[in-house]
């Protein structure tokens, strides 16, 4: 159910699946997302909530796995994210990260659903920027890798589970400089 007002959407609106399950509610004006939103799953449980403001998401922004843990939440402004943080759906911490004007901004970290450090870096306006490094879920080291602008640069080094170095290479503003070796798991050249 939505009012309309000169061929505009204006006014609440409310939406329910077929089973009769509210889906969403809201308030358009002048045809614009306007004011507090909520959607639901069809289960009935709470999927997101924030605010819009003339079209564009704004202030604080929750979002839920179907399970009822959160999936994320984070702040916009004037449309584009001001940080954010993801979840599993077993309410662990996904990843963390900042956002500035909708672009990815300094310090990441993302992990395993084991909790376990599954990557680490430094985005740079939203392009990944000098040493990242990733673990196994085991928590051995998987990669050492430099990217800079958002291109692989400089040494690149990835190892086995079993912690055994696997494969280096180094790489100039995107394109391989140097030879690439390949290591078996037992350490030896291939």
């Amino acid at each position: 159910m939505t009012t309309t007002k000169d061929g505009k959407r204006d006014g609440p609106r409310v939406k329910y699946y077929s089973n009769g399950q509210l889906w969403c509610k809201g308030t358009y004006h002048n045809n614009k997302k306007d004011g507090p939103w909520v959607n639901y799953y069809r289960n009935g449980q709470l999927h997101r909530e924030g605010t819009f403001k003339n079209g564009k998401k704004e202030g604080p922004w929750v979002d839920y796995h179907n399970n009822g843990q959160l999936a994320y939440e984070g702040t916009y402004k004037d449309g584009k994210e001001e940080g954010l943080w993801y979840y599993y759906d077993n309410g662990q911490i996904e990843e963390q990260g900042t956002y500035k004007n909708g672009k990815r901004e300094g310090s990441y970290v993302s992990y395993h659903e084991n909790r376990q450090l599954w990557r680490e870096g430094t985005y740079k306006n939203d392009k990944q920027d000098g040493p990242w490094v990733a673990y196994h879920y085991n928590g051995k080291l998987e990669e050492a890798v430099t990217y800079k602008d958002g291109k692989e640069d400089g040494p690149w080094v990835f190892y086995y589970e079993n912690g055994q170095l696997y494969w280096k290479v180094t790489f100039k503003d995107g394109e391989l400089d140097g030879p690439s070796v390949y290591y078996d798991k037992d350490g030896k050249e291939e």
